[in-house]
């Protein structure tokens, strides 16, 4: 029997479990972006599915198998005014969601917790980054929310 599917405004939609339009449809052009390795920024007001609609492309991209696709939360830092600490806690962010990924090849390249490398700002990121861009077969795509 079939969960019974209810109305959600309080975080990212899952199909199984909550009313909701298709997703993908909503911005047609954005596989071409990615495609032509365009930055975008998806802005749109409270409780309109960016979120839902981020991590849904991401498990596309993932199982598509072009490309590898990585969801980074950024909700944390949420009113951190040092620009200096926010910076180094993104890279700790990245190596979560590393972490998290349910991707075989990113998950075996996140960082155990003593050794995510030790620079200034946003140098830790580069690196971060450029290890995993230099490490995988395919080229990767970032979400920061």
């Amino acid at each position: 029997m079939n969960p019974i599917k209810k109305f959600n405004i309080i975080g990212p939609c899952l199909p199984s479990k909550h009313y909701m339009l298709p997703v993908l449809p909503r911005l047609p052009g954005i596989m071409k972006m990615i495609d032509n390795e365009n930055y975008f920024i998806i802005h749109a007001p409270r409780q309109s599915g960016k979120t839902t609609f981020i991590k849904t492309l991401a498990s596309k991209i993932n199982s598509d198998g072009n490309y590898y696709a990585l969801f980074c939360s950024l909700a944390s830092l949420r009113g951190t005014a040092d620009t200096k600490k926010a910076m180094d806690s993104i890279a700790d962010l990245i190596n979560v969601a590393l972490k998290k990924s349910h991707i075989h090849p990113l998950k075996v390249l996140a960082f155990p917790d003593d050794a995510i490398p030790e620079s200034g700002e946003a140098v830790k990121i580069g690196i971060m980054l450029n290890r995993l861009s230099v490490s995988l077969d395919r080229d990767l795509t970032v979400f920061f929310r």
